[in-house]
């Protein structure tokens, strides 16, 4: 860990024990974690050093934190990146909380997504284009173009244009998972509607486009059919 948060050792001995106390209380109320402390000092003061800690604890603004968890992942880039929201609504008696939003960059590996970038939205329900880009523009001023393989979105990230289209600009391959009512326009072609597009392909046969490249394919067997695109300039409707 200190070869990506530069920390001295008293500091970074402190963080593991906050982690452990972490996972032995199961929760992040600082009462609850104070209490799963090790060590002869009281709770009182175990609260007061954490709250003293995290007052100070802003590695999230230089990447530090983002690098850490990068090397922890254990994968090399170029990654496969997903990008994903996280939102839930505290249930507690008696009280209306507002929702806890969270927009979620992710490195991929073997099927789970392990979270480098966050943002905390100020509201509830799908991100807009700027926030999109506001995430994107954090991880590439960390790491580069170079180390993104591709990035893979559910279907609600595909009904943006401007979206879209900055990651075209950016030179960013992608896999957006589209609605069957998508509409969408291959460069130089006319503009199709996914369902029907993929009605006729087998599960994970693909439609060619751009010298033959597979552009877009059926993802899944069974059911109402879904589409997944490549980066292939394709550009929603709305």
């Amino acid at each position: 860990m200190q070869r990506h948060l530069g920390w001295h050792r008293a500091r970074l001995n402190f963080l593991a024990k906050v982690l452990l106390a972490l996972l032995a209380a199961g929760r992040v109320n600082l009462t609850k974690v104070a209490r799963a402390f090790s060590g002869p000092a009281q709770l009182d003061s175990h609260y007061k050093r954490l709250q003293r800690f995290l007052r100070g604890f802003d590695c999230l603004a230089d990447g530090s934190l983002a690098r850490l968890l990068a090397g922890l992942s254990g994968v090399e880039p170029p990654w496969v990146l997903s990008l994903d929201r996280s939102d839930w609504r505290p249930a507690v008696p008696g009280a209306a909380l507002p929702w806890i939003n969270f927009l979620v960059l992710g490195i991929v590996r073997d099927g789970v997504a392990y979270p480098l970038l966050w943002t905390l939205l100020p509201k509830a329900g799908s991100s807009n284009a700027q926030e999109r880009i506001d995430l994107r523009e954090r991880f590439l001023a960390l790491f580069g173009l170079e180390a993104v393989r591709f990035i893979a979105m559910d279907r609600e990230f595909g009904t943006s244009r401007r979206w879209v289209q900055w990651l075209d600009q950016q030179g960013l391959d992608f896999r957006l998972r589209l609605c069957v009512s998508t509409r969408f326009a291959l460069r130089g072609g006319p503009t199709r509607v996914g369902g029907p597009a993929l009605r006729g392909l087998a599960p994970r046969q693909s439609l060619a486009a751009l010298g033959g490249a597979p552009a877009l394919w059926r993802a899944g067997a069974g059911g109402r059919p879904a589409a997944a695109a490549r980066n292939v300039r394709a550009h929603p409707s709305g």
